[in-house]
């Protein structure tokens, strides 16, 4: 009886495994087919959508026409319309348009301007009310001359280039007649998208002692900076040598000195009959006068040095 008993129990359940099995089968038939049509109407969206988003990028209305180059003044205008038009030709993903107003690259365009035209400060991009790209440039602005890393008297006039007040080279200066920017000398480092004279920071500092140079009566028209120390040189040939850190002490220097009774007085301001002042060591003074075929003036020697008590 027990026996019969589980046999007929494992029948039952026999079936009910044969019946689970094929409903399972059934239903994991219809998922497949389900997941099957979705994976199409979603590929079929795809399509669609990828078409709609083409077509509509591809509209008249919605592509950039014309490019209009402002604020020019030494950059070519026309060379800046020219790069920014290469920079949207062209397509993405051979599909979408780079002069579509919404998807033109404004940072690419704008690096490309500022590497290829380093008289350029600033770019900025911008749309009218129709489909015209504005393309607004602020320039650098002369504010001194670099002539080379050292000074070389047989180098051609036009051989300068334009410094803006942070030191970065940006143009091909013109011959001047007159002294009408002063001519820095010395290593440029190279940086991004330009060459700088000394960094924003040195050449402001550098700057600062030229004008405390100024300030203390004379008209240096050179400067020509190497290791640490500065040569700067007058209209009439005269050179005062300084160090770039002990600058405030050598000038106090200078001034001890031309109160002095070692130079004649018509030297005093101009340095005229000077041939080099060098105020590089400690309290000392070297000097030396030009020989003018004459005899040196006043009771000054050749050369000699003097003792500044400071």
């Amino acid at each position: 009886m027990p026996g019969a008993f589980y046999t007929i129990i494992s029948v039952i359940m026999a079936r009910t495994a044969r019946q689970n099995s094929m409903l399972s089968s059934r239903i994991r038939e219809r998922r497949r087919k389900r997941q099957f049509r979705l994976a199409v109407l979603f590929f079929v969206l795809v399509v669609v959508l990828a078409g709609a988003l083409i077509y509509f990028s591809r509209l008249a209305s919605l592509s950039i026409s014309d490019v209009e180059v402002t604020g020019t003044k030494m950059a070519d205008a026309g060379g800046i319309q020219t790069l920014v038009k290469n920079d949207i030709s062209g397509n993405y993903l051979a599909a979408f348009p780079r002069k579509n107003i919404f998807l033109y690259p404004a940072r690419g365009i704008e690096r490309d301007i500022l590497s290829q035209f380093p008289v350029v400060k600033t770019v900025s991009l911008s749309r009218n009310p129709s489909t015209v790209l504005q393309v607004a440039v602020d320039e650098r602005s002369p504010f001194a001359l670099w002539c080379g890393t050292v000074l070389d008297p047989a180098a051609p006039d036009d051989s300068c280039l334009f410094i803006d007040d942070g030191g970065v080279t940006f143009g091909q200066a013109p011959s001047f007649s007159a002294n009408t920017f002063f001519e820095w000398y010395g290593p440029l480092a190279t940086t991004s998208p330009s060459f700088t004279f000394r960094g924003a920071t040195d050449f402001s500092s550098l700057n600062a002692n030229l004008q405390s140079f100024e300030h203390a009566g004379y008209a240096p028209i050179r400067g020509v900076v190497s290791d640490g120390d500065i040569r700067f040189i007058m209209a009439n040939g005269a050179e005062v040598l300084v160090t770039e850190k002990d600058f405030p002490y050598d000038l106090d220097k200078l001034k001890s000195f031309m109160t002095g009774s070692v130079l004649p007085s018509s030297a005093k301001a101009t340095l005229d009959g000077v041939d080099y002042l060098d105020l590089r060591f400690d309290n000392k003074v070297y000097s030396k006068m030009k020989d003018t075929g004459g005899g040196l003036p006043g009771n000054a020697t050749s050369s000699s040095s003097l003792m500044i008590p400071l």
